[in-house]
Formats: C-alpha cells, structure tokens, sequence
C-alpha cells in the first residue's frame, strides 16, 4: 500500500496501535481473532497479500459475512481503515518473513486475504 496522506502529514505517527475492532476496506480486512492467524508463524502458512496502492481511494466496506453487500465509507474513514489494514499487513509480513527465514526453508507466498476467509451467512 500506498498512503499518500502519510507524505502529506508531518506530525507524529502513533506509538501504539489497539487493534480493537476488525477494519475492513472494500475487500481488504484484518481482524485479530480470524482461525487463519492462528497458524500463521508456521512454515505452511502463507503471508497476508499485499493489499493495492490506491486502497485508500475505496470509499466502501464489503460486509464478509453479506456476499454483495457494501457499507460506504467517507474519506477520513477510509483513510484510517486503509493505514490500519496496509500497516497491519506490512507488519505481519516483515514478522513472517524473518520467522520464515530462520525457522524454515525460504519466505511463504503473500496469497492469504483475511476477507475471503469468512463464510457468508
């Protein structure tokens, strides 16, 4: 991800980030309690993929658990979405990949997409 907005800021950043809550952008989410976590500082775990450059211009939620359905986002909310999904991805995948390369052989696939694991009701 991309988050032109961090270019634009010149304040502090946050310290600490309280993942409180699940944050979903368009089809991108992380959510802390999601069963594929669990597993994933393992060796046959894959990597979160990477979400896309220009996630912060997606101005709606999906709603995993209603296929089609969407809850629309306003810019700011956007925004903070997409710096709490891109910096929780960056984050996971820099944790997976050391893990990867000194506990097993070689960096998982970034093909894991949290959103695509919720089963539809």
């Amino acid at each position: 991800c991309a988050l032109p907005i961090l270019n634009e800021y010149d304040g502090p950043l946050p310290n600490v980030i309280h993942f409180c809550q699940r944050y979903i952008i368009g089809d991108w989410l992380f959510a802390k309690h999601r069963p594929h976590l669990k597993e994933f500082f393992s060796c046959d775990s894959p990597l979160l993929k990477d979400p896309p450059m220009d996630l912060e211009k997606t101005l709606y939620a999906g709603v995993p658990e209603k296929i089609g359905e969407k809850k629309t986002l306003t810019a700011k909310n956007a925004k903070m979405n997409a710096f709490m999904v891109c910096g929780i991805h960056a984050a996971m995948n820099e944790a997976g990949e050391f893990f990867k390369k000194n506990h097993c052989e070689g960096k998982g696939e970034k093909t894991l997409q949290l959103y695509h694991t919720i089963v539809a009701k």
